[in-house]
């Protein structure tokens, strides 16, 4: 047997003095004398085990105690190129040099000083290779328990310690790559480039070569340029001028990168190349030895090239090494991709932000553009009703405000679902009562349902607290549109609003909200329930003759309710029909309740405004000529400004009691004359009531910073009066009911007998118009109705019609919802009370 120095450490030479047994001495060629009595003894044991040895496919031998051999099996008389009967009675000294022989005995020693096995693994060089030989020695006993011999088994385990080796490589390969992608992981973005440069460091020096890189493919496709690298300082400065690399200098090479290969090259590859080659002047000009060169891939496209080069010796790269540029290349890729990636988000972010600026001001532009005209035809069919008095005339003026109020409410529609598509909408989180809320709605659509013939159930959960805090606007919105379409699209049954709530924290001071629109109407298609929320979709196969609408409401709804962090969601009715549910989670319970009383207001036939001076700066004339219009009446100066420089100019010269100022005027606008007015001493305290046609709420709280009040556009008569009067109130009026307590002067009989013309008007046109404003239930157009029944009404003398027509008006007037909504549901009973002249 052979062993290294390594081994000598766990073996330690024994004095042979230890040992009792004569030993022969070291060097001898003789054999020792032997004892018969233990040779007889160890014969025996041997005679017992010569089957197995010679069957063991490993060397196995028997020592007695002075180190001769008593037996040994084929395998180990091969392992010395002798035959077994030469080796038998012989001690390692007879064929093994000193050194060897010096080694085995002590370890023969240590087994019988200690009396137990010992076990070793040496590394040797046999035969032009290193091999690793794993050894067993144990001492053999009598039967007294006295030891007198050494048995001891060797085997080769080059192949297990080599499949040892290459697991132990595989585990650190493994936990070098796993180290390098996952620093890769959730890292910040602007840390990309210096983890790439780091991975090629590590990359490098595990592979022990000098230099790791990253190449990026230029646009042109002609040239390759560094963007990263690592180089061992020895190895630094002659590579400064390396920084851009040639495709063409590359040549076949280029083939392989565009394949998505990687490719290995040495300086004696490229043996009997010119010495103008441009590869061999490359590698001669730097002293490269040896270059690996892995494609970097982008969206299955060449982005560039890592590389990492020897400057010492040729390598002849591992599979591990191999494996560790490829997973570092991808490594590297899925970083670079998810930079790019990122990169292009925020680029899109950045024309986002300037196409929703674009929207933004867009939707200012049009909002004042198409207002501005709406405002003209409207205030003129309000102006023209005060003075025309044939009825063909007055139809004809009722149909323009119709369909222009339609028209509005269309515009309203687009203006609000692009103001939420660009984050622009604003939201007003107040203290509301949703009990109120949903009785109203049901109120507001009681007529429509009556007419019908549907039931309008309101199932409101008991539990729910009184006042929320939320936005009752958005929320109004949301609610009329769902239960506007269930009334729409159901024919016969019934109609269900039900409000429930979700306890959410162990305070009890937020609750998701609930809400349920149940239908029994002709319900929507599974398929078609995604697509009933995309903007201007309708269900297929909607008669849209038949039903009407744009496909903007759902669409309005959910976007409103995603803004809000709510959902809705659609499903079937198992009684037909449909059931939209609407969830808004984390609505706080308000600590102070708001105010559910509508109070009254002045009347008005009461308005009474001083004489005044006002000032009215607007660019459009027609504008300008509603205002007088609405104004005549009123005993007020009117002058006249047509941009915001003129209107300074003209404050300064007639000091006007109030001014009126245009926000969008040409030459100066009205926010910098505004500005301008409050800072001039002279003009400061002059009131200010700004006209806005801007959809969007930081502009009118802007304007409620800078001036005494604000009208949108388009203006009405009743609005404008209403403003005025807060500022230019002749004197301090009471407050009187709208609708008279007074008694009234009893109804005859014989009132309700009136003309076939005016019978016919009553029941064909005043009942389609009636038809009309109960469908859109919009309190503009209930108080227009109600000035068409007074109008019409007067002139045929019918009594009941004025005062039903006036308490109309008034309701819409006060905004006293409730009473207008019975007053309006009222009427086709009312109207069948009439009866023509015969």
């Amino acid at each position: 047997m052979r062993k290294n120095t390594e081994s000598t450490k766990k073996v330690k030479k024994t004095s042979e003095k230890t040992v009792k047994a004569k030993v022969a001495k070291p060097g001898t060629k003789k054999s020792v004398p032997t004892d018969k009595s233990k040779d007889k003894e160890i014969s025996n044991i041997y005679a017992q085990q010569n089957a197995i040895l010679d069957n063991i496919p490993y060397m196995a031998w028997l020592k007695d105690t002075e180190g001769r051999i008593i037996s040994a099996n084929k395998i180990f008389a091969e392992y010395y190129d002798m035959n077994l009967e030469d080796i038998i009675g012989k001690i390692e000294y007879d064929f093994c040099d000193k050194d060897k022989a010096d080694i085995f005995r002590a370890s023969d020693i240590m087994v019988i000083k200690k009396g137990k096995q010992i076990s070793f693994e040496d590394k040797v060089f046999e035969r032009n290779q290193w091999k690793w030989v794993e050894t067993h020695k144990t001492p053999v006993f009598d039967a007294n328990r006295e030891i007198i011999g050494v048995t001891g088994t060797a085997r080769d385990i080059t192949m297990q310690k080599q499949a040892e080796e290459m697991m132990n490589n595989r585990v650190e390969f493994n936990e070098f790559i796993s180290k390098i992608s996952s620093e890769f992981i959730n890292i910040e973005i602007e840390e990309i480039d210096k983890k790439i440069t780091e991975a090629l460091e590590s990359v490098a020096k595990y592979t022990d070569t000098g230099r790791g890189y990253l190449f990026i493919e230029e646009e042109n496709k002609k040239y390759f340029r560094i963007t990263h690298e690592w180089a061992d300082r020895n190895f630094k400065s002659i590579l400064d001028n390396f920084k851009r690399l040639k495709i063409a200098d590359i040549g076949e090479y280029y083939d392989f990168l565009l394949r998505g290969e990687f490719f290995k090259l040495s300086k004696s590859d490229l043996k009997g190349r010119p010495e103008e080659d441009k590869l061999v002047k490359r590698f001669n000009q730097i002293g490269l030895k040896s270059s690996v060169n892995i494609p970097i891939l982008l969206k299955g496209k060449l982005y560039g090239f890592i590389g990492f080069d020897a400057f010492e010796n040729e390598i002849e790269w591992s599979e591990e090494s191999v494996n560790a540029f490829i997973l570092t290349a991808q490594v590297i890729s899925n970083a670079l991709e998810r930079k790019d990636f990122v990169e292009q988000l925020i680029k899109a972010k950045v024309e986002a932000d300037d196409a929703n600026k674009a929207k933004s001001e867009f939707l200012a532009n049009m909002s004042h553009e198409i207002r501005t005209p709406m405002n003209a035809i409207l205030g003129f069919s309000e102006l023209l009703k005060n003075v025309i008095t044939e009825e063909r005339s007055i139809e004809y003026l009722n149909g323009i405000i119709i369909s222009g109020k339609s028209l509005l409410n269309l515009i309203n529609d687009i203006l609000d679902l692009s103001k939420i598509e660009s984050g622009k909408l604003d939201f007003n989180y107040e203290p509301m009562n949703p009990m109120n809320l949903c009785n109203e709605l049901k109120q507001i659509f009681s007529m429509k349902t009556s007419e019908k013939g549907l039931e309008f159930r309101v199932n409101i959960d008991e539990s729910i607290p009184k006042w929320l805090i939320f936005d009752e606007l958005r929320l109004r919105q949301v609610l009329f549109n769902l239960i506007g379409n269930a009334v729409k699209f159901t024919s016969s049954g019934y109609i269900e609003l039900a409000m429930k709530k979700e306890d959410t924290n162990t305070d009890g001071s937020i609750i998701n909200l609930i809400f349920e629109v149940k239908d029994s109407g002709i319900g929507i298609e599974e398929s078609q329930r995604e697509l009933i929320f995309e903007a201007f979709r309708q269900q297929q196969g909607q008669n849209t003759r038949k039903f009407g609408g744009t496909g903007l409401g759902l669409t309005i709804t959910r976007k409103l309710l995603n803004a809000m962090n709510g959902e809705i969601s659609v499903d079937s009715n198992p009684e037909g029909g449909s059931i939209f549910k609407v969830f808004i989670p984390k609505v706080h319970i308000a600590a102070i309740v708001g105010s559910s009383e509508i109070n009254s207001d002045i009347s008005l036939d009461s308005i009474k405004l001083k004489e005044a001076k006002i000032l009215l700066a607007e660019d459009i004339s027609t504008n300008r000529e509603v205002v007088r219009g609405f104004l005549r009446k009123q005993p007020l100066e009117i002058i006249e400004a047509e941009n915001g420089e003129q209107a300074i100019k003209l404050a300064r010269e007639f000091k006007p009691d109030l001014i009126l100022m245009d926000i969008q005027m040409p030459v100066m606008d009205g926010i910098e004359a505004i500005k301008k007015i409050k800072t001039d001493p002279e003009l400061k305290h002059i009131p200010i009531i700004a006209l806005t046609a801007s959809v969007f709420n930081k502009d009118i709280e802007n304007l409620k910073l800078l001036c005494e009040g604000y009208l949108r556009k388009p203006v009405s008569g009743y609005n404008l009066l209403r403003k005025l009067a807060k500022i230019l109130m002749q004197e301090e009026l009471e407050p009187k009911k709208i609708i008279s307590d007074e008694k009234e002067e009893p109804e005859k009989e014989e009132d309700y007998i009136v003309n076939k013309e005016f019978f016919d008007f009553v029941n064909g046109e005043l009942t389609e118009i009636w038809k009309s404003v109960s469908g859109t239930m919009g309190i503009d157009d209930i108080e227009e109705f109600g000035k068409i029944i007074i109008e019409s009404s007067e002139k045929n003398n019918c009594i009941p019609l004025i005062r039903y027509g006036k308490k109309l008006l008034e309701t819409t007037q006060s905004l006293r919802v409730e009473k207008m909504v019975k007053l309006l549901n009222y009427f086709p009973q009312f109207v069948n009370k009439f009866s023509k002249i015969c």
